[in-house]
């Protein structure tokens, strides 16, 4: 797939040695499983251990160690779920517990949080996640 091809083209490209930190973007999150997965198969294949474009990505750090990776969670596409998530602090919990096991497994370093068009009516709870 072109979308596929072009990603990982992008990716080979990248002058880590340049870079004191890297985003990738995006993880869609998942609101029945108050959780983050892949947003395309080829991220994470889950076929083969340890292989996918999110690993490739996070793998960079084998050749600049000082480099930090980032994963960025929601985007236009995938933000409209967080309300979900913000729906109860429980729910809140759990997402964020949720992440930190996703991001350990695939060796990011942190998050970023991209929540287009949140609104004022979350900002407690948003405060409350971060």
């Amino acid at each position: 797939d072109l979308h596929t091809a072009y990603r990982r083209q992008r990716q080979m490209c990248i002058r880590d040695s340049l870079c004191t930190h890297l985003i990738y973007a995006y993880a869609n999150i998942n609101p029945s499983k108050l959780g983050i997965e892949r947003a395309y198969p080829t991220e994470d294949d889950g076929l083969v251990s340890r292989s996918g474009l999110m690993f490739d990505f996070t793998d960079l750090k084998k050749k600049n160690p000082k480099l930090k990776t980032i994963l960025s969670i929601g985007g236009e596409t995938s933000s409209g779920n967080f309300k979900v998530i913000m729906g109860s602090d429980k729910n809140i919990k759990s997402f964020a517990e949720n992440i930190h096991i996703y991001i350990n497994d695939r060796n990011f370093d942190g998050i970023d949080i991209n929540w287009e068009y949140r609104g004022s009516i979350y900002k407690t709870e948003f405060v409350y996640f971060l």
